[in-house]
């Protein structure tokens, strides 16, 4: 789903996040039994992650210099709480739906 500009970076980043299901938090024991759950990233990786979306929205010139790490710090904080929750709730929506509305808020939120 491209952004007024065209550009589909953030919606293929967050698909790509997205795509590994994310669900096992490191902090947290794993579920006794049952289906085994994908790794998370660290928190060093999710640092990574913010440095590159305030590295991106500083070369695209969008949003203040003040607002591009908080922004990083807020669409990952979305990435997170979905990846750790996605199969514990009732979204009421699919998967593909999510990433949509996922994309979307990013989009929002980025441009």
């Amino acid at each position: 789903m491209p952004d007024a500009g065209g550009d589909h970076g953030v919606a293929s980043a967050n698909r790509r996040q997205l795509a590994g299901h994310p669900t096992h938090h490191p902090g947290r024991p794993r579920r006794r039994g049952g289906r085994s759950r994908t790794h998370r990233p660290g928190r060093a990786m999710v640092g990574e992650a913010i440095s590159d979306i305030q590295d991106g929205l500083t070369t695209a010139g969008r949003l203040e210099p003040h607002q591009r790490h908080f922004r990083g710090v807020l669409a990952m904080a979305q990435l997170d709480f979905v990846a750790q929750n996605w199969d514990r709730a009732d979204w009421k929506l699919t998967r593909d739906q999510m990433l949509d509305e996922l994309s979307a808020s990013w989009v929002q939120l980025l441009t």
